[in-house]
């Protein structure tokens, strides 16, 4: 009998009845008590933490998905993730497909989903049909899109976990996690709606101290912790007993084992395979009489003496494979601890179909699933081992050599990148990156930091904006830093907007104010420089009034030097008179704003508005409303016209001037918004703004809707102050509204348990 085949098959633990019994009481109360808990195993690498966690929840009937971090970083942004919520979509698929979809659809939006199948495309086999008509996910990614992602994600976990099926979420390695995604991971386990849910977590203890962002979030969570330590002799050799079939003299192996080893569940395993498969058969070998395993305890003493480097034996196994097989293991390496072998296939053809049999045999590669493309070493010290047989000073050129066959592949000679798929895409990227500094070839270095331009779309696109930030800064360092902004200007400049833009949104201000610099020494005109400059205002906390009125003057829409009453009564007057001339009809069918300056002005005075009315300054803010409002008549609508004639309805208000037109710019800035794409942001702040304004000439039952419209928007922006304020005034214009009560109870009782859930006491004493 194969003895590697009969180890891999062995799935009994040893020694860890307490630890699978703390994992089954957790699971057991998320189950019953309705309840999302979290829970983590540590341990030295080897100790057996990702065996304890899957062998214990293959036993329990639940939604299970497991991802890992690399230590190298790995393509597709999010990709540990995206494993763990895939393998879910496929446990759903394989179960009841269809009860699951309808629980999906009742909480999702299709936009909820959208935002979800770029990292999770299972989802449109889960849910078939229910985006047919969307496109690719926007290309550009912001604040608001990224906590748009981790609400949809919310959204499905919520839907998808129930007492019947829980869902658990595995998540290896936590030792190399990256922020953003430790970010979604808390996003997940503070809302108070995901019942019937447990995150499980490993890490390795000695690859982690007490600043690691892991360690900070299991002390201020108080994140329950698994302490896996490595098993004893009495252990190792009821493991033993059960590998070699025999309990005679099997204490004394165990010993040594044990010393050997200390203890490590992996070590161990290492070492049995290394001595069987060792060419002196007389160590340890099957007798066919005994019907077990028999040994030379002496020799195997003698022989393992210097058997401390596991990764040394595993090298020594794979030296005994067919060149082949080396090869090949030599190639997959590359691509991190799993690979697909599509992309293999690519490289090396149908000949390595073999050499994975062999390896997979070897009890060195596992499929992740029987029927995927998708495999992985089973172990990172195999992984590590299988590194170790490409030389250190060979790697860049074979990671260059694969991603250079890659390209060739998929684009030829062109820069035609739109239909490559974006995992493929990501990977040969990274290759190429790998091998970069092989690259001595002016073109191509320049087509590599086109092809990392690219990246930084289409992670940010994700929402992954640390990822983005890695390619631009990559892209930028392959540049001439003489010649690029002369030989390259459109270039460059599109390459450090978009690192000023993606550092903005992760809050990696050191990246955005060099990148801003960059682009306001080199720019030739301030449309060069606009989207650096709103990168960097999103970037601020702090007061930025100075800076937006700087830039409006600068665009030639500075504040006038009259900035009094009588001048902001002048201007209401003369904008009064243009809208009465101008119907909704006309003033909808206006075209697109097409002025970049233009455009950007309006952007601004949105922004600067709430700044000046916060200092008292009524009629500074009065005359650039008004202005806008000519501008838009004038030059066309834009993604901001919606919240200019909201916030100068509201002026109107406060000056006192006819209710009549500032009720009918609330009501025309929400007709507006059905016809440009404004940003989520300007659509809640719309509808705050509105919502003081056409109650004035409408019944107040036909804002509610609206109200809970601007709670959802405002969840999907990770507002809660939004949320629950819009909910707040929801229940006050209810109560007042002339409606049956009942149903308003009912809301509240939801809401207010909500409130308490996210700690939002100010709220929840207001409606209590």
């Amino acid at each position: 009998e194969d003895l590697t085949f009969l180890m891999m098959e062995t799935k009994k633990l040893y020694g860890r009845e307490k630890e699978v019994q703390h994992l089954c009481d957790v699971f057991q109360s998320a189950k019953n008590d309705g309840i999302s808990d979290a829970i983590i195993v540590s341990g030295l690498s080897g100790t057996g933490k990702t065996t304890l966690i899957e062998t214990t929840f293959e036993k329990e009937d639940c939604l299970y998905g497991s991802g890992k971090f690399e230590m190298q970083e790995v393509s597709t942004p999010f990709s540990s993730l995206s494993n763990a919520i895939s393998a879910i979509g496929q446990a759903i698929l394989a179960a009841d497909a269809k009860k699951y979809e309808d629980l999906i659809k009742s909480s999702l939006t299709s936009d909820d989903i959208k935002k979800l199948r770029g990292l999770v495309p299972v989802l449109d086999s889960v849910v078939p049909g229910y985006c047919d008509t969307c496109t690719r996910a926007p290309k550009k990614g912001t604040k608001a899109c990224f906590e748009h992602f981790k609400y949809a994600l919310r959204l499905f976990l919520r839907s998808v976990s129930t007492q019947d099926r829980p869902v658990v979420l595995f998540m290896d390695d936590l030792q190399w996690i990256d922020e953003m995604t430790m970010q979604i991971l808390k996003s997940i386990l503070s809302d108070p709606d995901i019942k019937h849910f447990v995150l499980v977590g490993a890490y390795r203890e000695d690859e982690m101290d007490a600043d690691h962002i892991v360690s900070s979030w299991i002390t201020e969570d108080v994140i329950d912790v698994i302490e896996l330590a490595n098993i004893s002799p009495v252990q190792i050799a009821e493991a033993l007993s059960d590998i070699l079939e025999t309990k005679e003299n099997i204490q004394e192996l165990a010993d040594l084992f044990y010393n050997r080893t200390s203890g490590n569940a992996f070590h161990m395993m290492q070492l049995v395979d290394f001595i069987k498969n060792h060419n002196n058969p007389k160590l340890l070998e099957y007798s066919p009489t005994q019907f077990r395993y028999v040994w030379n305890i002496k020799d195997i003493r003698q022989f393992t003496s210097l058997s401390d480097n596991v990764v040394g034996m595993i090298v020594a196994k794979i030296n005994q494979l067919p060149e082949t097989a080396q090869s090949f293991l030599q190639l997959a390496s590359c691509f991190g601890s799993r690979f697909d072998m599509r992309i293999l296939l690519i490289l090396e053809g149908g000949s390595i179909s073999s050499s994975l049999d062999t390896a997979i045999q070897q009890g060195l590669l596992e499929r992740i699933a029987d029927t995927s493309n998708v495999i992985k070493f089973v172990h990172d010290k195999v992984y590590q081992a299988a590194v170790e047989l490409v030389p250190s000073e060979e790697r860049a050129k074979v990671h260059y050599e694969i991603g250079k066959k890659l390209l060739c592949h998929y684009c030829g000679d062109q820069d035609n990148f739109a239909d490559i798929d974006d995992a493929i895409f990501f990977t040969c990227v990274d290759q190429l990156n790998f091998g970069k500094d092989f690259i001595n070839d002016g073109n191509f270095r320049l087509r590599l930091a086109k092809l990392n331009c690219e990246a930084v779309v289409r992670a940010a696109s994700f929402s992954a904006f640390l990822a983005a930030v890695k390619y631009a800064e990559i892209s930028i360092s392959l540049l001439d830093k003489k010649t690029m902004w002369t030989d390259e200007y459109s270039f460059c400049l599109e390459l450090h907007t978009l690192l000023a833009e993606v550092s903005s949104n992760c809050g990696q201000s050191e990246q955005l104010n060099i990148a801003a610099r960059e682009v306001f020494k080199h720019a030739k005109t301030i449309d060069d420089k606009l989207r650096a400059h709103f990168a960097v205002f999103m970037g601020k906390p702090k007061d930025t009034t100075k800076e937006y009125s700087n830039l409006l003057e600068e665009l030639g829409e500075g504040l006038p030097r009259d900035q009094s009453k009588v001048r902001a009564l002048a201007c209401i007057i003369r904008t009064h008179h243009s809208l009465e001339s101008s119907s909704d009809e006309h003033i909808l069918k206006l075209p697109p704003m097409m002025c970049m300056r233009k455009g950007a002005s309006v952007r601004i005075v949105t922004m600067l508005v709430d700044n000046l009315i916060r200092h008292d300054k009524f009629c500074q803010a009065t005359i650039l409303l008004s202005n806008m409002v000519a501008v838009t008549l004038k030059e066309g609508l834009s993604e901001y016209t919606p919240l200019i004639l909201a916030q100068y309805g509201s002026l109107l208000i406060s000056f006192d001037k006819s209710i009549k037109m500032a009720c009918r710019l609330g009501s025309l800035a929400i007709k507006v918004l059905d016809v440009v794409e404004a940003s989520p942001i300007a659509r809640v702040a719309v509808f705050t703004y509105t919502s003081f304004l056409t109650n004035w000439q409408q019944p107040l039952s036909l804002h509610l809707d609206r109200r809970i419209e601007m709670y959802q928007d405002s969840l999907r922006l990770g507002d809660l102050w939004g949320a629950f304020g819009s909910i707040t005034t929801y229940g006050m214009e209810y109560f007042y509204s002339g409606l049956s009560l009942t149903p308003l109870v009912q809301d509240m009782q939801k809401f207010v348990g909500q409130m308490a859930s996210y700690g939002q006491h100010l709220f929840l004493s207001t409606n209590l």
